[in-house]
C-alpha cells in the first residue's frame, strides 16, 4: 500500500513545475528534472522507452515520441507533461516508483549541485528558504493541521515542530545530555530565522541597486547544507511520529 498520498504528490509536482521550461536559471536550476540531459534521455534512466508505446502514430516507441515533442520540437509538451504521462505512472505508480524518479533527479550524473551554487550562489539563498518552506507546508498538510498562507517562514517552521513534538519543550530534562541536545536543536531552530533573513538581503526575488554585491559560494553552501539538514530532520520526524 502506498504512503506517498495524492495530496503529496500534488504537492512535489507542483514544487517541480514552478520553473522555466528551458531551464534557465531560476528554481529550474536547482530542481530541473532532467538536469544535464534532455528529457527522453533522463528519462531512460528509469524505464525502457524503446519498449513503452508511442502516443503519435509518426513513430514506433515512447523514446522516439518523447525526443519528437520535447527536444526536435520543445514546445509541444507542457513542462509537466511526464507527471500525467500514463506511461509513466507517476501519478498513479507505486511508492517506489516516485521516489525512484526523485533520487535520480539529484544523481550526480544528471546535475552537479555543486556547480549550480557555484554559478549562481546568491540565487541559491533564495531556494534554499523555499525548500523549508514547501517541506513545512507539506507535512502540515499531511496531518490536516491549518496555516496561514502568508505565515512567516520562522513561524512555519515553530508551527511544524510544535506540531511534530521536536521543540526544546519536548525534550525530557531527566533523559542524558538532555542540556546538550536542546542546544543543537536550539541551533537547527536558528537556521530558519537566518536563512529568512539572508533571503530577505540577499535572496532571489528582491530588487537591487547597482552597487549590490551577492552572496559568495561557500555562503550559498552554507545556507543549502544547513536547509537540507533541517528538512531532513523534520520529514524524519514526520515519518516516525503517528499522525
Amino acid at each position: 500500500m502506498n504512503k506517498i498520498t495524492s495530496i503529496t504528490r500534488n504537492k512535489i509536482f507542483s514544487f517541480l513545475t514552478n520553473v522555466n521550461s528551458n531551464c534557465s536559471f531560476s528554481l529550474a536550476t536547482s530542481f530541473c528534472y532532467f538536469g544535464n540531459h534532455n528529457c527522453p534521455d533522463f528519462l531512460s534512466r528509469l524505464y525502457d522507452l524503446r519498449v513503452l508505446p508511442s502516443y503519435d502514430s509518426r513513430v514506433n516507441d515512447a523514446y522516439s515520441d518523447i525526443y519528437l515533442h520535447t527536444v526536435t520540437n520543445p514546445s509541444d509538451y507542457p513542462y509537466e507533461w511526464l507527471f500525467s504521462d500514463e506511461r509513466l505512472t507517476l501519478a498513479k505508480g507505486s511508492d517506489e516508483q516516485l521516489l525512484n524518479f526523485l533520487c535520480e533527479i539529484f544523481h550526480p550524473e544528471v546535475r552537479d549541485m555543486q556547480s549550480m551554487v557555484k554559478e549562481n550562489p546568491t540565487e541559491s539563498i533564495g531556494k534554499a528558504k523555499e525548500l523549508v518552506e514547501s517541506c513545512c507546508k507539506t507535512i502540515l498538510d499531511e496531518r490536516g493541521e491549518d496555516y496561514s498562507k502568508n505565515l512567516p517562514l520562522t513561524a512555519l517552521v515553530k508551527q511544524c515542530m510544535k506540531l511534530l513534538k521536536i521543540t526544546l519543550e519536548d525534550i525530557d530534562e531527566n533523559i542524558p545530555e538532555a542540556r546538550t541536545m536542546k542546544a543543537i536543536l536550539g541551533n537547527l531552530s536558528g537556521i530558519t530565522d537566518g536563512i529568512a533573513k539572508l533571503r530577505s538581503t540577499y535572496g532571489g526575488g528582491h530588487g537591487k541597486l547597482a552597487t549590490y554585491r551577492g552572496l559568495e559560494e561557500r555562503h550559498a553552501k552554507l545556507a543549502m547544507g544547513s536547509n537540507i539538514t533541517l528538512v531532513d530532520f523534520l520529514w524524519c520526524s514526520h515519518e516516525r511520529r503517528p499522525k
